[in-house]
């Protein structure tokens, strides 16, 4: 399996959202990550995106915004 694209979100049991989205580009460079979460911080929107997150939105999250951040980026 290698993933197009990718919703993820910052809180999550075993390793954080930023973790989980380093080690997926690390594997599939290419993959698109959207970060979807609560968590509304510019240290942690900054920390997402360092990791190789390639959007960011947040909770309650409009459906088009989620779907926009996706096409912009796939293309």
């Amino acid at each position: 399996y290698e993933p197009d694209a990718v919703s993820m979100d910052v809180v999550m049991p075993e390793m954080t959202g930023i973790e989980a989205t380093a080690a997926i580009k690390d594997r599939w460079p290419d993959a698109v990550i959207v970060m979807c979460t609560s968590v509304d911080q510019q240290e942690k929107m900054m920390e997402a995106v360092k990791a190789g997150a390639d959007g960011y939105v947040t909770k309650p999250v409009d459906a088009a915004e989620l779907v926009g951040e996706f096409e912009s980026h796939l293309g």
